[in-house]
């Protein structure tokens, strides 16, 4: 087993998942090599063109990591794990990018994804977040 590096993004059903192929020949030896593909990619294709194959959640989403991987190069996992309230905060933060208002991207993100905001706002309850974009939800779940 080896660690290499690939690009990932938020998928329609809210988790950050490969850009490509599970394959090792997509994958790459290290981060610099995955960062400058990172960046061939975002500057060869139009904001339009990347949401309509990866969708309007995964713009800004985008950023390069780790994968174990067999010693021939194919990743063990498609998935990076995150925790659900990790999961909300990243797809809050990048609606916000398109919206600049932090309490309208929290209720579009939890209109988009609401089995997870149910299950953020379960295990948060009503005590009032720390967090800038979990205390958006709360606002628009209306639990401030």
């Amino acid at each position: 087993m080896k660690t290499m590096y690939q690009v990932t993004c938020i998928t329609k059903q809210g988790l950050r998942s490969l850009i490509t192929a599970a394959q090792g020949r997509h994958m790459h030896a290290t981060r610099e090599e995955a960062e400058t593909w990172l960046a061939a990619f975002l500057a060869n294709n139009s904001t339009d063109r990347l949401a309509s194959i990866y969708g309007a959640q995964a713009l800004d989403t985008f950023r390069v990591d780790p994968f174990e991987c067999y010693d021939h190069g194919d990743p063990v996992g498609i998935y990076v794990e995150q925790t659900e309230c990790a999961r909300m905060i990243e797809l809050i933060r990048a609606e916000y990018k398109r919206t600049d208002n932090l309490d309208a991207a929290a209720r579009v993100v939890m209109r988009r994804f609401e089995a997870l905001a149910f299950e953020v706002m379960d295990r948060i309850g009503s005590y009032p977040s720390s967090d800038p974009e979990l205390a958006a939800l709360q606002r628009a779940w209306g639990r401030s």
